[in-house]
């Protein structure tokens, strides 16, 4: 079998995985060696999936992983579908009951300005200047494949980084000078299972 074939293959069985809703008691495949052949899965699985891409999860690399593999971040898609805007009352954004699933404080950062073409390196000044705003939210990280995180950078990238959902929370108002990236932020979850919430505290 071909790496393409094999690529297809993987791609299709997250996908299947997804949308029937259920777990995968292991990686589907021949594990890749590379993170290039984890991206090319991604994209495959990006192309099938046949929603539009809004927006991007980026992930940490932690050492001694991010020397082995030349970087300290990853990437996933968040779709359309996946979207919900947090107000007054609660949203609901499903998980894989038979595979991983958290809820994770974000700060979310919305894109305003296209970086100058072939441009690879910024400064935080500059990349400050590409921000139109800044929101907190929660990332709804789950997937079928329960152990994802255990088997590393290469199975998160496979499945969308990991990524089911997006909620979208208040703006942050000023953020540039609200020193928004020292606040302290956590999730609090009803015991009852009913909301969970985001909130930074004071500065």
């Amino acid at each position: 079998m071909s790496l393409t074939d094999e690529t297809s293959r993987i791609a299709g069985r997250f996908l299947a995985a997804r949308r029937a809703a259920s777990g995968l008691e292991s990686y589907p495949g021949d594990f890749p060696a590379t993170l290039d052949e984890a991206y090319a899965i991604q994209d495959q699985a990006i192309a099938s999936w046949g929603r539009p891409v809004i927006g991007w999860k980026v992930g940490r690399v932690h050492p001694p992983l991010s020397e082995a593999f030349g970087t300290d971040r990853l990437g996933g898609p968040i779709f359309a579908r996946a979207l919900a805007q947090g107000g007054a009352g609660p949203v609901e954004m499903p998980v894989f009951a038979e595979g991983f699933a958290a809820g994770e404080s974000e700060f979310l950062l919305r894109i305003g300005a296209v970086p100058p073409a072939g441009k690879t390196g910024f400064t935080l000044a500059e990349a400050a200047d590409l921000i139109g705003a800044v929101h907190a939210g929660i990332e709804i990280a789950s997937s079928p494949l329960g152990a994802i995180n255990e088997l590393g950078p290469i199975a998160v990238v496979s499945d969308f980084g990991n990524n089911n959902g997006l909620v979208i929370g208040p703006e942050i108002a000023d953020w540039r000078s609200s020193g928004f990236e020292r606040w302290e932020v956590s999730t609090r979850i009803d015991v009852a299972g009913a909301n969970s919430s985001i909130g930074p505290s004071a500065p």
